[in-house]
């Protein structure tokens, strides 16, 4: 019995020790990227909720410079970012990391034509569900 006890003490501090870092994680990103966001001068800052929408990202012109490419017309890499399906077709909603779209402007073929700023905003619509 005292060995059990012992072992379910064990699970606690570890799981909750690690979900501590996740918390660590999530804040060190928020404050990574607003420490961008001032550097970087070309950035136009967006205003944004807290949770953005779809629709917000296109009120506030998130997309403005990748529809030029990415539109109804002109869908280079079979994507038009008007069509809410396709978008999120690229993204596992709350996994920022692990979506194709994010990782494709941040990292990837995209992202000498993005900006800390549209990082940020994609990364907060998918980090809080991708939500229409």
């Amino acid at each position: 019995m005292k060995n059990k006890l012992i072992f379910i003490i064990v699970i606690f501090i570890f799981l909750f020790c690690k979900l501590q870092n996740e918390e660590d994680k999530k804040k060190d990103e928020l404050i990574q990227t607003l420490l961008l966001n001032s550097i970087n001068s070309n950035c136009k800052v967006y205003s944004l909720s807290e949770e953005p929408t779809f629709t917000e990202l296109h009120q506030k012109n998130v997309f403005e410079n990748c529809l030029k490419c990415h539109n109804s017309t002109i869908h280079e890499g079979n994507l038009d970012l008007n069509d809410y399906n396709q978008t999120k077709n690229r993204v596992v909603p709350y996994a920022p990391q692990e979506s194709l779209l994010y990782q494709t402007i941040t990292t990837g073929s995209m992202k000498d034509y993005s900006n800390s700023c549209i990082n940020d905003a994609v990364r907060r619509w998918i980090q809080y569900g991708a939500k229409e």
